[in-house]
């Protein structure tokens, strides 16, 4: 593996991020749901839509499989229309954050292997800094972006430091496989 993570800092330009949220915004879950790793701290709102019910997804779902196939090579599963994704609100009111963790499920006949995260975020916001660790706490800046999106292994230790002006909106696709070996 010749990265630890790939930014692509305008992957979707303003009218293309504008047509997604507006497609998005009806497909979502009525209610939130909690999603998170066990003992972590997470004030985000977290609401499913499945890939299918997006079409402004393709985009986003090519580019995942793209970066999967030229850099990390990871063997995993189609990514169909029945593919669920989480749209995550992290508000300055609610100090949102998602403390340091790892993405995995337990108890599975797969792994997930790739977190795939899109910044659908419609206004600007201070805080909410992508963090990574690996030996040390590295800030990824690039993804404060609206439009950006990074992909990295899910077992990098990552955080989302607390949103502290505005609004930061995510959208993030689990891409799983068969387990580790």
């Amino acid at each position: 593996m010749k990265h630890d993570w790939i930014c692509l800092k305008t992957a979707y330009d303003a009218d293309e991020l504008a047509d997604l949220r507006a497609d998005l915004i009806p497909n979502l879950s009525p209610e939130p749901v909690f999603s998170g790793a066990e003992n972590t701290k997470k004030t985000s709102i977290v609401k499913y839509c499945e890939l299918g019910s997006v079409k402004s997804l393709n985009k986003f779902k090519n580019i995942v499989i793209d970066i999967n196939s030229n850099v990390f090579g990871f063997d995993i599963f189609n990514l169909n229309e029945y593919t669920q994704l989480h749209h995550a609100l992290y508000r300055q009111e609610l100090k949102g954050e998602y403390d340091w963790h790892t993405d995995g499920v337990k108890h599975e006949p797969f792994d997930i292997k790739l977190t795939a995260i899109i910044n659908v975020s419609s206004e600007t916001f201070e805080g909410g800094e992508l963090c990574f660790f690996q030996n040390n706490e590295i800030v990824h800046h690039n993804f404060s972006l609206p439009g950006s999106i990074i992909v990295f292994p899910s077992y990098i230790p990552h955080c989302v430091k607390p949103v502290t002006k505005g609004k930061r909106e995510t959208l993030t696709m689990f891409v799983s496989g068969p387990t580790w070996k």
